[in-house]
């Protein structure tokens, strides 16, 4: 009888030690959780970002760049004799 006691009693304590190792890593799986949605939505943001100025940048750099023009002489074959 004492027996059965002490192992209803482990087994007890060893469920209420599961609940609160389950309880904890279900913590650590909601921060990891939040953590890779936030990179997530990051990475996103950071994309859309790269997006619009890439759109908005590439027109201008088009339009506004001037060629550069190098002048070192004359570029024409002569008659070496």
């Amino acid at each position: 009888m004492k027996t059965a006691v002490y192992v209803i009693g482990a087994a007890i304590v060893a469920f209420i030690l599961l609940i609160l190792i389950f309880e904890y890593l279900a913590l650590f799986a909601l921060f990891a959780a939040i953590l890779g949605l936030s990179v997530i939505v990051a990475m996103v943001l950071f994309g859309a970002l790269m997006f619009l100025l890439i759109l908005v940048a590439l027109p201008y750099y088009i339009i506004k760049k001037k060629p550069e023009v190098q002048e070192y002489g004359n570029y024409e074959i002569e008659n070496q004799e």
